[in-house]
């Protein structure tokens, strides 16, 4: 979320940590384990009773005997995972690549755990490389698009957000994401068409509607905002951001009682920003008598 000079509110998307599972992954299979089979066996078991750290200490004991082995590597990393153990996940993922550097899961899964430690130039370097292993999986490119943008480089963000537009043409998120980018830049009929794309895909993303609210509120257009923010808020009445705007809309086109409505259920609602918002309508109202 980023706020405005204008006292408006523009909706960012949010980088989620997420990544590949086993299910289908190439190169992760069980390989004869010879004597850390027993290790590696009583590992998964504590491991599906989430007795973490008796989970880690058989499992490392069943990579000590067979270390090359990725499926050991790889459980224990989901294992560190789940104790919050980001830079031992970490190692365990580098250690797969060293062992077989052409997975591009493991590159993947590496570079979302770099971003989620708060390393986006790492996770974008090991996303690059899981893109040039692999370069048909939409969610990589995704993902790479929201680093791009996070380290301030809008215009490799685009390009993602277009190849992921290419491999999957209703993904709504890439296409809100441009929006959100070319807003920023003051490109305001791009931005409007990217919106206007993200809710003919997904006509309840509420996100859309307030940025396209946002796209005229920038133009100094607040009646042509308005019927963004009250779909937004038609289609979640409990959202304050969007109840923000539209009294924000409102009172800039001197309808100040159904700003003071808005304002004032932004404010039961838990809104911080919405006893300054009601003083400034009922400001206007008194400079308007």
């Amino acid at each position: 979320m980023s706020r405005l000079k204008a006292g408006f509110i523009v909706m960012l998307c949010i980088l989620i940590p997420a990544v590949l599972v086993a299910d289908n992954l190439p190169g992760l299979k069980t390989s004869d384990l010879g004597p850390a089979k027993a290790f590696f066996d009583k590992g998964m078991e504590y491991s599906s009773q989430r007795r973490w750290f008796e989970a880690a200490d058989q499992l490392n004991k069943a990579a000590e005997l067979k270390p090359d082995d990725i499926m050991i590597h790889f459980n224990l990393a989901n294992v560190y995972q789940a104790m919050g153990e980001l830079d031992k996940t970490i190692k365990e993922y580098t250690a797969i690549i060293e062992i077989n550097p052409n997975l591009y899961w493991a590159h993947f899964n590496l570079g979302t755990y770099y971003a989620y430690k708060g390393q986006p130039k790492d996770a974008i370097s090991s996303y690059e490389t899981a893109i040039e292993l692999s370069p048909k999986i939409s969610v990589i490119h995704f993902k790479l698009g929201l680093l791009y943008r996070k380290t301030g480089q809008p215009d490799k963000a685009i390009e993602a957000y277009k190849r992921v537009i290419a491999l999957d043409p209703k993904h709504f998120l890439s296409y809100y994401n441009m929006g959100i980018i070319y807003l920023r830049k003051h490109e305001f009929e791009k931005a409007n068409e990217l919106f206007q794309k993200t809710v003919e895909i997904n006509p309840k993303y509420v996100e859309a509607y307030v940025n396209n609210g946002a796209v005229f509120m920038y133009q100094k257009k607040p009646a042509a905002a308005i019927p963004f923010f009250e779909k937004a808020v038609e289609i979640n009445p409990k959202f304050t951001k969007a109840l923000i705007n539209l009294a924000t809309a409102y009172r800039d086109t001197s309808q100040f009682e159904s700003a003071l409505t808005y304002a004032q259920k932004a404010k039961e609602l838990g809104a911080g920003n919405a006893d300054n918002l009601i003083s400034s309508i009922n400001k206007k109202k008194e400079e308007k008598k």
